[in-house]
């Protein structure tokens, strides 16, 4: 069976075929993946941090994430509009959460025994963020995630991200379920900054290099670019169309 990344190019190169270039298709976005020179210094001085701490989740994760947002331009987390230990309340006697964040003024339900979690840091329609000890294996703390980032409504954060003091998982359950769009390591965090675009004080479009949806897009894009280069160079349409369709057997 053909995969979704094949059967997208197949649709893209028909669609060349007729002349349309992927007038359907959103084509991708080309920005610079280059940060500035204040922002690549200004990480660089975070990472030294960072690696000075014993990456202990309870006592240091704080303020690990108060340099962090410091780093990318802000003068702190909650001056930033995020919020740490932001309350996941378990109503009793039902499974549906209810989020209550300490400074809206919210008063808490009577909890009963349904108890009550707690998500590092929450951003609102930026990010979650659930922090955990040096050495632990992100993998593992996947579900309690994207459980979390399930029941934050309204105001639900595009991005979430798993850390561990030494790398960074970065998630979009919108485009991608299960795997994460980008990794990054502390000692290539000034080098992939524009993986946290997202997190900037004027947010921009992220740089992701495992985002299979824009992967699949420039992929399409350059099928086609091929094909109409192959028509312009005047070889037969059938013939091309099939060398183009034969190329996408390998993904099959």
């Amino acid at each position: 069976m053909r995969s979704p990344i094949s059967r997208t190019l197949v649709l893209a190169c028909r669609s060349a075929a007729c002349g349309l270039r992927l007038a359907t298709l959103p084509r991708p976005c080309h920005f610079s993946p280059v940060a500035t020179a204040e922002l690549r210094s200004s990480l660089e001085k975070f990472a030294a941090f960072a690696r000075s701490l014993h990456g202990d989740e309870k006592s240091e994760a704080q303020g690990f994430l108060e340099r962090f947002f410091r780093a990318l331009g802000h003068e702190g987390v909650m001056e930033a509009g995020a919020t740490f230990e932001f309350r996941i309340a378990k109503k009793p006697g039902t499974a549906q959460l209810e989020l209550i964040t300490g400074t809206g003024g919210l008063k808490p339900p009577l909890l009963g025994k349904g108890g009550k979690k707690f998500a590092d840091l929450l951003w609102p329609e930026r990010v979650l963020i659930e922090m955990k000890s040096r050495g632990a294996k992100l993998e593992r703390h996947y579900d309690q995630a994207f459980d979390y980032w399930t029941h934050i409504v309204p105001h639900r954060p595009t991005y979430v991200i798993l850390c561990n003091f030494d790398e960074f998982w970065i998630y979009d359950f919108n485009q991608q379920l299960f795997d994460p769009v980008e990794r990054v390591s502390l000692r290539e965090l000034s080098d992939r900054a524009t993986a946290f675009n997202f997190l900037l004080p004027h947010a921009q479009k992220p740089h992701f290099g495992n985002n299979r949806v824009e992967v699949t897009r420039k992929a399409a894009d350059t099928f086609a670019e091929v094909f109409c280069k192959m028509l312009e160079r005047g070889e037969d349409r059938t013939r091309a169309q099939r060398f183009i369709l034969q190329l996408l057997v390998g993904d099959a």
